[in-house]
């Protein structure tokens, strides 16, 4: 059977939709179905392209590989990999974006029974503007003068800012914050985050992770965007100071909401044996793992005058004072009399 260049375009823009969360491979494939050269060293036939249209539609090892999403960031960047349940990975989620600055999306969300990850796709709407995090000037926190671009392939693509710039305007993406509601309660917490730079779309992919006991009646997540703009000459610390002033036309603050359907729980049911609450984490259940309430306090050794105190759990220390007698003027417990 015979079919047109035309057939080949239309199909691809309407069955391969679900390739858009790649722009890369998805362009290749509708670059080769109009015959456009693409920029590489060898043309793209016809034939090739309904090959990688087969990858698409079969959800092969190439795509899996080109796709930074919640998985590989669960599975690929972690030392202690899981196992994915399809049943908890969500997506196609309903979301919007207000910034005029960037093209941000909600890739793909997991939900274990005990943590949500989240992963975002981010990359400036003028893709000719340099694109980074804000974390990333200076990661060593030293060098303000050089920024670290590191990939997925843990690459650190280290250069002087001036040289990433390259006499544009560049776009810093601040810390996310989170707020995420699920059946009238609102919680602001996220405890990790990890991202990189995807240098052939100018993009950063970031996960945030954070504790959520039930998603059994859906919920929404908004996520703030705060960037700020970095112009060709700046003093090294100029683009933050212009995010913490929130200079007008310098920085912008936007939303990306999303809304998370409704799952069901893989946590069977069983009576909590909460662990206490710590300095590092909040009490946790030893059969689960789902946490609640917030953190504990140091454990820190009895006070005393003039000496090191240490908390055996998070090693934070500081040094205490005199600590004066309230019955003796100019009297510490130590015992000293002081002026």
């Amino acid at each position: 059977m015979n079919r047109k260049s035309e057939d080949i375009r239309t199909a691809i823009d309407t069955t391969l939709s679900g390739a858009s969360h790649d722009p890369a491979l998805f362009g290749s494939v509708v670059h080769a179905s109009k015959g456009d050269t693409p920029p590489v060293k060898k043309k793209l036939t016809l034939s090739m392209a309904l090959v990688l249209i087969l990858v698409l539609l079969t959800g092969t090892v190439a795509l899996a590989a080109a796709y930074r999403g919640v998985s590989w960031f669960l599975t690929e960047r972690t030392i202690q990999p899981i196992e994915i349940n399809p049943d908890l990975l969500m997506s196609n989620l309903t979301q919007g974006c207000t910034s005029e600055w960037l093209d941000a999306t909600v890739q793909d969300a997991y939900w274990d029974g005990t943590e949500l990850s989240v992963s975002l796709h981010v990359t400036p709407k003028d893709k000719s503007m340099p694109f980074a995090m804000l974390y990333d000037i200076g990661l060593d926190g030293e060098s303000f003068d050089t920024i670290w671009l590191t990939d997925a392939d843990f690459n650190s693509n280290i250069m002087p800012v001036e040289q990433w710039r390259d006499g544009k305007t560049g776009i810093l993406l601040c810390d996310p914050k989170v707020t995420l509601s699920i059946a009238g309660t609102e919680d602001t917490s996220w405890r990790s985050l990890d991202y990189v730079h995807i240098p052939e779309e100018n993009a950063v992919v970031l996960m945030l992770q954070m504790p959520v006991n039930s998603l059994t009646a859906g919920g929404q997540m908004v996520i703030r965007l705060d960037s700020v703009l970095s112009h060709p000459g700046d003093a090294v610390d100029a683009a933050n100071r212009r995010w913490q002033a929130q200079e007008p036309g310098e920085s912008e603050s936007a939303t990306l909401s999303v809304y998370l359907p409704a799952l069901t729980d893989p946590v069977a049911a069983h009576k909590h044996d909460w662990l206490p609450a710590t300095c590092v984490s909040p009490m946790t259940c030893k059969t689960c793992g789902r946490t609640e309430g917030g953190l504990g306090e140091h454990n820190f050794p009895p006070i005393d005058c003039n000496i090191v105190r240490t908390c055996p759990v998070c090693t934070y220390t500081y040094k205490t004072g005199h600590i004066a007698n309230s019955e003796i003027p100019g009297a510490c417990y130590c015992g000293e009399i002081h002026p």
